[in-house]
């Protein structure tokens, strides 16, 4: 039973849901293996820089919030003889908060830099002809593996006709290789679930040869493909990486892959070579690198209606070996010695730093401290000065109410003597007034 297609979708034949149609009958995604990054450190660096911070942050935290921790704090100070900071004075061995605070920052500092001297690693790459590549590695052999989608497939692509298990092809699904020099190799095919038809050639040990073709015949009765997809995978020399491209290519509207034509794909692949002197990855690694060389080929296309009278769907996938080979090389930046002692010179380094920047705050803190020291000897001395002038205030008025009284009392001794009498009076009148 068919359903009525949606207006604006696309409904291939055989397909159970509407697709969006795309005007991109072809279309090409490539995965190859990521550049060595320098500033990509693995998991112990990682670790080592964030204890690092860590413990920085952690430090400032506990030393702002816990008064209680700073006499532990003080026993981490290795600035013991860098307290004094006046010229002349002895050298005082004296651990105090700001000397054990600026210890644990030189040890989280310690840290992160010993994280970044661990990323020792350089990688180079340089693309060589194969013919000088050959003499250091005469046979290019590895692991790669041809799939082929078929889309909304008609017929049974599997002998059991089981769904979603892979298993034996079906007796008229053909395939052949051509100049591929196999160890071992493998076919298999799998229907899913969508109806797609999945052919999976494996090869294990192999070398691709001049013109090397992987071809694929499907004369089963309904051998028709709404879609036809190839992806080819292959270890590369890069260590835990793997080559891959995938192609695909898809009929015009309204009709399906059927018919005598071939749909041809076309890959290269590139020969690599991969050596290391360092003990993190393996001395010697060969492998092949896989691109799209150009655009597939579309082959035999046909309308569902002449479908009774045309038959056979074929693939080709076309593997050409380029004539340059992939040399990748990884060694160590420095010796061991000579790394161990960039990280002791730089560790010293780190220590004098730190030093200097603690006797700097402690100086700021000293000065602080002096000044407010300062304000509180004048405020005392100014405080001092207004109650002296108080008191002389005081006094002078009391000096001055003093001979006044005197002479009031003198005033009410009666007087005799006649003239002797008014001149006593007038000199005591004239000293009071002095």
């Amino acid at each position: 039973m068919c359903y009525e297609c949606p207006p604006g979708s696309f409904c291939p034949t055989g397909s159970k849901t509407p697709l969006i149609f795309t005007d991109n009958n072809v279309s090409v995604f490539s995965v190859q293996p990521n550049l060595y990054k320098e500033n990509n450190p693995n998991a112990i660096v990682k670790l080592l820089q964030y204890l690092g911070a860590g413990l920085i942050c952690l430090i400032l935290l506990v030393v702002c919030s816990i008064r209680k921790l700073k006499d532990f704090i003080k026993k981490f100070d290795l600035y013991s003889t860098q307290h004094n900071h006046n010229d002349g004075d002895y050298i005082r061995i004296q651990k105090n908060t700001t000397g054990g605070v600026f210890s644990l920052i030189f040890f989280g500092l310690t840290l992160i830099v010993i994280g970044s001297f661990m990323d020792n690693i350089y990688e180079s790459k340089s693309l060589i002809p194969l013919v000088i590549l050959e003499s250091e590695v005469p046979d290019f052999k590895t692991n790669f593996e041809v799939l082929v989608k078929l889309d909304n497939y008609g017929d049974s692509c599997v002998s059991e006709g089981k769904i979603n298990k892979e298993g034996k092809c079906s007796d008229l699904i053909t395939l052949t290789s051509v100049n591929i020099d196999h160890e071992w190799e493998n076919i298999g095919c799998k229907i899913d679930s969508l109806r797609r038809c999945l052919v999976k050639y494996s090869c294990t040990n192999c070398a691709i040869g001049s013109k090397a073709a992987i071809n694929l015949v499907f004369q089963e009765k309904l051998s028709y493909s709404s879609g036809i997809s190839v992806n080819v995978s292959s270890d590369s020399s890069i260590p835990e990486s793997r080559s891959s491209v995938l192609s695909t290519v898809i009929p015009e509207k309204g009709y399906i892959f059927i018919g005598p034509l071939t749909n041809t794909f076309f890959f290269t692949f590139t020969p690599s070579y991969f050596t290391s002197s360092v003990s993190n990855f393996p001395p010697q690694l060969i492998g092949y690198h896989v691109d799209s060389s150009s655009l597939p080929k579309s082959g035999s296309q046909n309308l569902v209606e002449n479908l009774s009278v045309t038959a056979q769907l074929s693939v080709s996938v076309v593997l050409e070996k380029i004539l340059l080979g992939l040399y990748t090389s990884r060694s160590a930046k420095q010796s061991t010695l000579i790394l161990i002692s960039s990280l002791f010179g730089t560790i010293t380094g780190l220590v004098g730093i730190v030093g200097t920047a603690m006797g700097q705050f402690e100086n700021c803190l000293d000065k602080k401290f002096n000044l407010s020291g300062k304000e509180d000897r004048i405020k005392k001395i100014v405080q001092k000065s207004s109650e002296m002038f108080d008191m002389l205030v005081k006094s002078r008025e009391n000096s001055e109410a003093t001979p006044s009284d005197m002479s009031a009392q003198r005033s009410n001794i009666p007087l005799t003597g006649g003239g002797l009498s008014s001149k006593r009076s007038a000199r005591v009148y004239a000293w009071s007034d002095i």
